[in-house]
C-alpha cells in the first residue's frame, strides 16, 4: 500500500514480504482530516502513521538486516558533479523531493535514495562517496531496452563519474506484525 510506504518514509527495498493481499488491492478508502494550521510533510506523514494505528489495528517494527546492496562510489577518474544547480534525469527537471530538501541540487544520499527506485537495481544504495553539499546534474539512462541509450550502470560513470559496486550492508527493514481491515467512523 503506498499510502504506508509514503506515511514511513519506505523504499520498496525496505518492505519485509508477507503483508496481507487486502493491503497490496487498490482498495481506496476516503478520508476527511482537517489539521490546526499547515501542516509540515513531516507532521502530515505522522498524522497518516497515527491513523495506521488506530483505523487499521497497524503494528510494526523495525529490524536490522544485512542484505545485498549497492554502495555509490566516485568513478575511477573522480566524480564530475558541479556545485548548485538543477538535476535533470532523462530530460525532466526533477524538483525538491521535500520542504526540508534544498530548491537547487541533489545531494549525495538523494541521489543514492533515487538510485534505489530505478529500475534494473531495486536493492538499497547507499552513498559512499565522501562527497558532501549540493550538487546539480545530468544524468540520461535507459529505462527500456531498447531506446539507444546507456542502462545506469554505463551512465553513471560516463556522465557523472561515480558507479555503484555490490556489496553487503545492514539495512533497516520494516516489519508489520499486525493489521486488520480498517474500523468505521
Amino acid at each position: 500500500m503506498w499510502a504506508i510506504d509514503w506515511a514511513y518514509g519506505l523504499n520498496d527495498y525496505q518492505v519485509v514480504p508477507g503483508w496481507p493481499d487486502w493491503l497490496n488491492s487498490f482498495d481506496t478508502y476516503d478520508v476527511d482530516a482537517i489539521a490546526n494550521g499547515r501542516a509540515t510533510e513531516h507532521e502530515c506523514r505522522l498524522m497518516l502513521q497515527s491513523l495506521f494505528e488506530d483505523r487499521f489495528r497497524l503494528r510494526v517494527h523495525w529490524a536490522r538486516k544485512t542484505v545485498t546492496a549497492f554502495a555509490l562510489i566516485p568513478g575511477r577518474k573522480g566524480p564530475r558533479l558541479r556545485t548548485g544547480g538543477r538535476v535533470i534525469i532523462n530530460g525532466e527537471v526533477k524538483q525538491a523531493a521535500s520542504e526540508i530538501e534544498a530548491p537547487d541540487g541533489w545531494t549525495m544520499p538523494r541521489l543514492a535514495n533515487y538510485l534505489a527506485s530505478v529500475r534494473g537495481i531495486g536493492m538499497p544504495v547507499l552513498d559512499k562517496t565522501g562527497l558532501t553539499g549540493v550538487f546539480g546534474l545530468a544524468l540520461s539512462y535507459s529505462i527500456a531496452d531498447d531506446d539507444g541509450r546507456p542502462d545506469i550502470f554505463s551512465a553513471l560513470p560516463d556522465q557523472l563519474g561515480l558507479r555503484l559496486q555490490a556489496i553487503r550492508a545492514p539495512v533497516d527493514m520494516f516489519v508489520i506484525d499486525h493489521v486488520e481491515h480498517p474500523t468505521g467512523n
